[in-house]
């Protein structure tokens, strides 16, 4: 995280999505607009859209950033706000990674991420 602290994938999606539901809870409809975001982003994941549906839809985003409440996040520990997505802190992931093969095991990690794609854009717009 842009603060300095480091917190595993599924701790901090956690904490995320705890906050993203007590924000939906205090604004009835967000849950509609949330929706309609994770549609616009369905679409432009999508290869087969094109140029002109994309610009017209990064124009409804904006629209949406705009003009409806977000839900604020803060980091758990330090409780700084989240304002873009958190990266791999890839020194630490080599030192897991490495005990956990000395160990003989397998990160469970891996193995239940297996074809699936971050979702952080379902917590920030940006």
């Amino acid at each position: 995280m842009h603060c300095g602290h480091t917190f595993c994938r599924l701790c901090l999606e956690a904490h995320l999505t705890y906050l993203l539901n007590a924000f939906i809870a205090n604004n009835p409809g967000f849950d509609q607009v949330l929706a309609n975001l994770r549609l616009y982003h369905a679409a432009l994941s999508d290869p087969g859209v094109d140029l002109g549906t994309r610009y017209r839809i990064r124009q409804e985003l904006g629209l949406i950033a705009a003009n409806t409440p977000l839900p604020t996040y803060a980091c758990p520990a330090c409780r700084g706000t989240i304002s873009m997505k958190p990266t791999r802190e890839l020194a630490l992931r080599a030192i897991i990674d490495h005990a956990v093969e000395c160990l003989g095991e397998q990160n469970p990690e891996y193995a239940d991420r297996a074809g699936t794609v971050e979702q952080w854009h379902l917590f920030l717009l940006s």
